[in-house]
């Protein structure tokens, strides 16, 4: 078993270190203070909360954003060549872990899958229902930022969460977080606050941080990149944990 094992595990691991490196090249470059926010009323009287600063992350992150993907997908092709093996097949170059856009296209890859792998591990592939809306949507994440980082760099952006008291005059109230969701450059309004609205009812002291989040492409567009990709190493480190029996 700990044979077998041995590949799957060791790419999740490496994924897990380019995560890290990921979150000390974030800090480091959050380091230099790079953005600011300034407010005040703009020209229609709204009153607007506006970013200051230039540049984005250096786009060398984005090698080790693809180096997280790549590694997290090739785990998960590992385990279906040790279920192969295992079942006394031989892999070739078609068989890869079952991923599909559709819960048809995915149900329909099971008949193939099963004269591979056997039928308790076809059962338990199944069960993962790695396509676009299934419970394994992860799954399918990782495979669609793979081929997408196959043909161009999976690019970062700074992106920002807004934290506001939900009771404004209470500055020990509770605090909603919102991201703004855009890329965020310099001039770029955060949060606006309508001149027709009551002030006094407002938090006219948001809180707002950065972060590094995905530019591209649309389905992770926005949202912070490391806490993804840790939730994709913890779906993949979930997904394999159950076949460790069958591969005994």
């Amino acid at each position: 078993m700990a044979d077998r094992l041995v590949g799957i595990t060791a790419k999740i691991k490496r994924a897990e270190k380019h995560i890290r490196e990921l979150e000390k090249a974030s800090n480091a470059f959050f380091e230099l203070n790079p953005y600011a926010v300034i407010s005040g009323n703009d020209t229609d009287g709204n009153y607007v909360f506006v970013l200051q600063g230039k540049g984005q992350p250096p786009v060398a992150i984005s090698t080790v954003i693809g180096d997280v993907i790549s590694n997290l997908r090739a785990a998960l092709d590992h385990l279906y060549t040790q279920l192969m093996d295992k079942n006394g097949c031989i892999s070739g170059p078609g068989d890869y872990f079952p991923i599909a856009d559709t819960s048809a296209k995915f149900k329909a890859m099971m008949p193939r899958v099963e004269k591979k792998v056997g039928h308790a591990a076809m059962l338990q592939l199944s069960a993962t229902e790695s396509y676009q809306g299934g419970g394994g949507d992860g799954i399918w994440q990782i495979n669609y930022l793979s081929n997408t980082d196959k043909h161009r760099l999976l690019i970062p952006v700074v992106g920002s969460m807004m934290g506001i008291h939900i009771q404004p005059n209470d500055p020990a109230s509770p605090i909603e977080f919102r991201r703004v969701r855009m890329k965020l450059e310099h001039g770029a309004i955060l949060h606006q606050i309508d001149k027709m609205v009551d002030r006094s009812k407002m938090d006219m002291n948001p809180t707002f941080t950065f972060e590094i989040a995905f530019g591209d492409p649309q389905i992770t567009q926005g949202e912070a990149i490391a806490p993804i990709l840790l939730c994709l190493l913890n779906l993949v480190n979930a997904t394999v944990e159950p076949f460790g029996v069958l591969l005994t």
